[in-house]
């Protein structure tokens, strides 16, 4: 039950993504002078997105190879939720991670919050803003990394660049927003296209993430990625537990 420990944040991450784009709300009485609906204030959305985003760092999904080695298949068939084979894939791990960060942050109703509070708030977190800190903490330059890290930063550059493509695809995403996300996928295409890695593997990551890319613009909604995190913890192999939902409490919506 690595799921446990490896996702040990899991309802702070979920309580977190509700305030990018959030707003608060109280129950007003009659009489009441307060404002029922208060937009949560653009620094705490800033503070909270930065947070988000460190949690996918590749340091952060990083497991060390003493655990790994630990990590034994169950006698008859896998039983571990985070990965499907024999031999635990700790990259499948990390996509599952940086999906549950990215995935829910691309949405189509919280990227048109963001779009509508911008025209109500000062300083407000704007959606190219937000797209903008993912691309630069996912696919933009970095310090030299341990070859670890270098494969998981793969990890969450597919995971954004896929959550992107679902959201500028999606049939909810409003004008606005389909707008903002074409044109930084547009843009991210021609910087990838520029690369070049002698390795084979980055420069096959290169290349396949370019291609996609250009057909993905020629047909948004016929060659978006289905989804964004491998499917896991499924029944009844599984012991993954479906609760009913997240503890009290929380934030913004």
């Amino acid at each position: 039950r690595l799921w446990m420990t490896y996702l040990h944040h899991r309802w702070a991450i979920e309580s977190g993504q509700r305030f990018v784009g959030g707003m608060f709300h109280t129950y007003n009485l009659k009489g009441d002078t307060g404002a029922p609906t208060e937009i949560v204030p653009a620094a705490t959305q800033r503070e909270v997105l930065a947070l988000l985003l460190a949690a996918i760092a590749p340091p952060a999904l990083e497991l060390p190879e003493a655990l790994l080695v630990q990590l034994t298949p169950h006698p008859q068939s896998n039983l571990e939720d985070l990965s499907g084979d024999y031999a635990f894939d700790q990259l499948r791990a990390g996509r599952i991670l940086a999906a549950m960060v990215l995935g829910d942050l691309l949405q189509p109703d919280r990227a048109a919050r963001l779009v509508a509070f911008a025209d109500r708030q000062a300083k407000a977190l704007t959606l190219p803003e937000m797209i903008g800190e993912i691309v630069k903490v996912t696919w933009g330059p970095h310090p030299a990394e341990p070859l670890r890290q270098q494969s998981l930063r793969r990890v969450t550059e597919r995971a954004a660049l896929d959550a992107l493509m679902m959201l500028g695809a999606h049939a909810d995403a409003t004008p606005e927003v389909r707008a903002v996300v074409l044109q930084e996928i547009r843009r991210l295409g021609q910087e990838i296209a520029k690369r070049r890695d002698p390795e084979p593997l980055p420069e096959a990551h290169l290349r396949q993430a370019e291609a996609d890319i250009t057909r993905y613009l020629q047909d948004p909604a016929a060659n978006a990625p289905k989804f964004v995190a491998p499917g896991w913890g499924a029944r009844p192999r599984s012991r993954y537990p479906l609760s009913p939902g997240p503890p009290l409490g929380g934030g913004g919506n």
